[in-house]
């Protein structure tokens, strides 16, 4: 063989070399490349799932400041009553003649426990025994 044959000979293996050794890496890079797909779609899912739970959310709150709201609504109905109620004069008389609280029976004060009697110096309660 002449020079000029072996050495294209030669290229020609180092070629089919290279040749080989790309493919086998594109075929890692195809296989690294699907990875990335399934990861990223895996990412897609978790990120809609995620998102429909943060929508859920929201509406879950706008619900409940919606029911909180009109609670405080129906309240503040109920103590404008109560207090309309208590302008009202109870008795015959339009503007109401004051003599209501001499009427009504005078209040006791309410009774001490039976803890608060114990003797001076002496501890009492729940927490003593």
């Amino acid at each position: 063989m002449s020079e000029g044959a072996t050495g294209a000979a030669y290229a020609a293996g180092r070629a089919e070399a290279i040749a080989e050794d790309a493919h086998e890496n594109a075929g890692e890079a195809v296989e690294a490349a699907e990875e990335a797909q399934e990861t990223a779609e895996a990412a897609v899912d978790v990120a809609s799932s995620a998102s429909e739970t943060a929508w859920d959310a929201r509406f879950a709150v706008d619900e409940l400041r919606e029911q909180v709201t009109q609670g405080f609504t129906a309240l503040g109905a109920r103590i404008d009553e109560l207090v309309e109620g208590m302008a009202q004069p109870t008795s015959g008389s339009p503007a109401g003649d004051g003599d209501q609280a001499a009427k009504a029976p005078a209040k006791k004060a309410p009774a001490k426990p039976a803890d608060d009697a114990a003797p001076k110096g002496k501890t009492s309660g729940w927490w003593a025994r």
